[in-house]
């Protein structure tokens, strides 16, 4: 049985080849044993003969070792079918070393060194994810894999590289909390270019969530972790670009975007690559802290970087309660009538007017007269009859002028009456009784 894996070895030891045009058929001079050979394995490989068909294989990879690339990609197979077939563990494990080492020199004889270890590392996984003896091995390969592709890895062992850090950490490999959130980040950084290079966001959102996951399993990611572990270091580096951005990252996951880290960090984040999430997230959280002056800023910066109506529509509402904190009424109404411009379902704008003029009563009232003064809730019951406020209309029209108040001041019901003060508007007069 060692054989097998000795006749690979010796094809990776005694020939010095490297990575010529493997898509060619290159014969050597006994053309017509290797074509015999060929042949037979061939056959055997066909009609599910492994073994017999790995013994042609063998002889080929001694002797022809640059034959076809096809050699290499059925080699691969015929070993991992052995594998899988084995009962005997000692044997199952030549069998697969035997199918990893045919990668390797599928890479020496062919090239295209990228690509292979991509299979390699796919097939490796699944081979010794639950071997510990061998994550060690399997960390190395994977790391080497995402090193040499970058972005080109493949889709299909993004999250099987946290797992086996995961597994080889639990198994004792010496794997810090930092090398576990580099490896999250770089994964995250290829999903990040798959979508922006017109990849599925939904299959990415997915391969996202099943990080999320697996990294919740390796570190205890929660706000603690995060002010103790990173803010430190970003204190003493503040103009560390990259790890502002994990702060941002790291803080969205674990819920922590209502701490002061998260937005010194996002504002870092924000003043080089601008987001409308992280404009509307840092405006939301001035506001909280009634920080206005921040809040706007943000929340202005947020509209430009959208183009959803809904979205700049919700951001109109919030600068319009703004400007209602700020007590500039006038202000607060022009955002409320901006929100409706850009979405006209957003009957709570109207609802929001109403209220601004209801609660003007105190600063419009002259006490002269007491009709002219409750106008205001006219105008009020106006707008929630927009929003279809039932209630705020009822709560208006109880405050409205009575019967006796127009006769005492000589008005009709239906008349128009300017409004003055800062809502300057014409209503019809009405009573509540």
């Amino acid at each position: 049985m060692k054989k097998l894996l000795l006749c690979v070895l010796l094809a990776a030891e005694t020939t010095v080849s490297f990575g010529q045009n493997c898509n060619n058929w290159n014969y050597p001079e006994d053309k017509k044993t290797v074509e015999e050979k060929l042949v037979l394995y061939s056959d055997n490989k066909r009609f599910g003969n492994f073994k017999e068909s790995a013994k042609h294989l063998n002889w080929l990879l001694v002797n022809a070792p640059g034959l076809h690339l096809s050699i290499y990609q059925n080699g691969s197979q015929i070993y991992e079918e052995l594998a899988n077939a084995e009962t005997d563990p000692l044997r199952k494990r030549i069998y697969k070393d035997s199918s990893l080492l045919i990668y390797d020199l599928r890479i020496q004889f062919c090239g295209d060194e990228k690509n292979v270890l991509n299979r390699k590392s796919l097939a490796a996984y699944h081979f010794f994810k639950d071997d510990k003896q061998r994550l060690g091995e399997l960390y190395e390969l994977f790391k080497k894999t995402f090193d040499l592709n970058k972005n080109s890895v493949w889709e299909n062992i993004l999250v099987a590289y946290l797992d086996v850090v995961r597994r080889y950490r639990a198994a004792g490999g010496n794997i810090s909390d930092e090398m576990v959130l580099e490896v999250y980040d770089e994964i995250s950084g290829i999903i990040e270019n798959n979508i922006n290079e017109g990849g599925s966001f939904e299959k990415y959102e997915k391969y996202q969530e099943m990080l999320f996951q697996i990294l919740l399993l390796i570190i205890p990611l929660d706000c603690d972790f995060i002010d103790s572990n990173l803010v430190p270091r970003l204190k003493a580096n503040p103009d560390d670009f990259d790890l502002s951005k994990k702060i941002v990252q790291l803080s969205v996951i674990a819920k922590c975007t209502e701490t002061d880290f998260f937005i010194d960090a996002a504002k870092k984040v924000q003043a080089r690559e601008p987001t409308y999430g992280l404009a509307w997230a840092i405006g939301n959280r001035c506001l909280g802290n009634e920080n206005f002056t921040c809040a706007v800023q943000f929340f202005e910066q947020a509209i430009t970087l959208t183009d959803e109506k809904e979205k700049i529509a919700d951001l109109y509402y919030k600068l319009a309660n703004v400007a209602f904190r700020q007590d500039d009424y006038p202000k607060a109404r022009e955002l409320a009538f901006k929100t409706i411009e850009t979405d006209h379902s957003r009957r709570d704008a109207y609802s929001f007017i109403g209220k601004l003029y209801a609660d003007s009563y105190e600063r419009c009232k002259e006490e002269v007269d007491r009709v002219k003064d409750r106008l205001v809730f006219i105008a009020a019951y106006q707008m929630f009859q927009k929003a279809g406020d039932v209630e705020a209309m009822k709560f208006a029209k109880e405050q409205f002028p009575s019967r006796e108040e127009l006769f005492e001041r000589n008005y009709n019901a239906g008349q128009s009456m300017k409004l003055t003060c800062w809502i300057d508007e014409t209503v019809i007069l009405q009573t509540r009784d």
